[in-house]
């Protein structure tokens, strides 16, 4: 037993020895290292302020990736990508940071800008448009961006890029536009509302080499044409003549021009006489919006009363 135990020491000593070596060569676990302190959203502004654009965009990319409901941190996150130059990164970027509200007109202003300097003229068109549903366009800064921005060189000379900077343009007062310029308003898809619910569709477009209109009234139910009128301004008599059509055969011709803050046209002739002693007066012009009302007369012009009244949206 002895003999054995011994042994079995033995044994187990020369174990022990053999391994011993390897067991003290075995490396030391070293401590994990820290993670990189997450920068601060005041640390990230004083590198954009100091115009490290990439240092920037880098600080923000990490607060918006563990902030990821930052607002602040993922709108400048793809603002600085776009300064950086890393466009395709801010495209999908900026749709992030439109989907704050806070954010959503500059976002998609910006998004706009990316596709115009990739000259997609169509989508940056579109997105714009989105842009000024949005909001954007209410300051006087938002219209300098459309103005001045070198991102949407490219758009310039585009139709539809004039048409949206007028649209955000002040409404220059009736009293200070020449009398051939009073419905230069006018031009686009509207609807005509009746309180809120939307009685006709209407399009007009320029007629005559710009002297002129052509209006289209359409049901909104199936799009079919209910009326159509012919707007032209007779340089001679410095006045407007519009002739009216509708697709129960009735045709009314007006004439007119300013009347005070308004726009006035009296009925001159009607082939089914419902519309004598009218007028269609035009007030409250927005680029966006205008209030059309139908008034009579019973002392040959003297007074008038409203006999009815539309409200006239800009479509988008």
């Amino acid at each position: 037993m002895q003999t054995s135990h011994k042994l079995f020491s033995s044994l187990t000593f020369i174990a022990v020895a053999a391994f011993a070596p390897f067991a003290a060569a075995a490396p030391r676990q070293e401590p994990a290292p820290q993670q990189e302190k997450l920068p601060t959203m005041e640390e990230a502004d004083a590198l954009l302020e100091k115009g490290d654009a990439k240092g920037a965009a880098a600080a923000f990319g990490r607060i918006s990736a563990a902030q990821p409901d930052n607002a602040r941190a993922v709108f400048f996150h793809a603002y600085t990508l776009h300064l950086s130059g890393d466009l395709k990164a801010a495209h999908d970027r900026h749709l992030d940071a439109a989907k704050f509200e806070q954010f959503r007109p500059v976002a998609l202003y910006n998004h706009a800008c990316v596709h115009a300097l990739w000259k997609e003229t169509d989508a940056a068109i579109r997105s714009l448009r989105e842009a000024v549903d949005a909001g954007f366009g209410e300051s006087d800064q938002h219209l300098g961006f459309l103005k001045t921005d070198s991102d949407l060189d490219s758009l310039r000379e585009d139709a539809r890029f004039k048409a949206l900077v007028a649209e955000l343009s002040p409404m220059p007062k009736l009293a200070e536009l020449a009398p051939e310029r009073l419905f230069d308003f006018y031009p686009g898809e509207w609807e005509m509302l009746d309180g809120e619910t939307v009685e006709m569709l209407v399009s007009v477009t320029p007629a005559f080499g710009d002297r002129g209109l052509r209006v289209s009234m359409r049901n909104p139910a199936d799009g079919a044409e209910t009326a159509t009128a012919l707007f032209v301004y007779e340089s001679e008599r410095k006045q407007w003549r519009q002739t009216w059509m509708s697709d129960a055969g009735q045709t009314i011709t007006m004439t007119g021009g300013r009347d005070g803050d308004t726009i006035a046209l009296r009925v001159e002739t009607d082939t089914k006489g419902s519309a004598k002693n009218g007028r269609a007066v035009f007030s409250d012009i927005t680029r966006g919006s205008f209030t059309y009302s139908w008034q009579t007369t019973t002392d040959e012009g003297k007074t008038w009363t409203k006999a009815a009244s539309r409200t006239f949206k800009r479509r988008g």
